[in-house]
C-alpha cells in the first residue's frame, strides 16, 4: 500500500524546512515502524509504502494524529496512459459502494497528453459506463481524486 501525505506549513518555514520535513519523516517513519513502514521525501510531500496486508483504517487512525501533516491519501500505481488509468481506476472502485462520485485531477506532468479537465471527463465517463455510479460534480458521495498522473508513486 502507498499513502502519499501532504503538508502546508513546514513549507512556509524558508532555510529551515528541509529540518522540519526530515522530522516529519522521521514521525511518519516512528509511527508506522511496527507496520513495516517506509517513508520517502518527494517535492512537496511524503510518500509512505506500507505491506498490503496492513488495514487502510488502521493507516488512517494512525496518520490522523500525525503532526504537521495537512491531509493524506492512499495511491495507486498507473502507467502514464489513459486507459490503464480507466483500467486502473475501476479496479481500484469495483469493491467499493457510492451512490455518486466526481473525479478531480491535478496533473503535474504537463507532457502528458490530456489536460487536468479532459482526464477528468474521461475518467468520469469510464466510472460511469464501468460501474453505472451517477455523476454529482457539486455533491459528490466519493470524491475520487486521480491525483498527479505523472508523478508514479514508485
Amino acid at each position: 500500500m502507498k499513502v502519499v501525505l501532504r503538508y502546508h506549513e513546514i513549507a512556509l518555514k524558508g532555510r529551515n524546512r528541509p529540518f522540519f520535513v526530515e522530522r516529519l519523516a522521521q514521525n511518519a517513519k516512528r509511527l508506522t515502524a511496527d507496520m513495516g513502514g517506509r517513508v520517502f521525501t518527494l517535492d512537496g510531500r511524503l510518500r509512505l509504502e506500507l505491506p498490503d496486508s496492513v488495514a487502510w483504517e488502521q493507516v488512517e487512525r494512525r496518520l490522523s494524529d500525525l503532526f504537521g501533516v495537512a491531509n493524506f491519501s492512499r495511491a495507486f500505481e498507473s502507467a502514464l496512459d489513459m486507459e490503464a488509468l480507466k483500467r486502473d481506476v475501476l479496479a481500484a472502485l469495483s469493491t467499493r459502494r457510492f451512490g455518486s462520485f466526481r473525479v478531480t485531477s491535478k496533473r503535474s506532468y504537463k507532457a502528458f497528453p490530456l489536460t487536468s479537465p479532459e482526464i477528468d471527463r474521461e475518467l468520469g465517463a469510464a466510472v460511469h459506463l464501468g460501474l453505472g455510479t451517477r455523476v454529482d460534480l457539486e455533491h459528490p458521495e466519493l470524491g475520487q481524486r486521480a491525483h498527479r498522473l505523472a508523478q508514479r508513486v514508485a
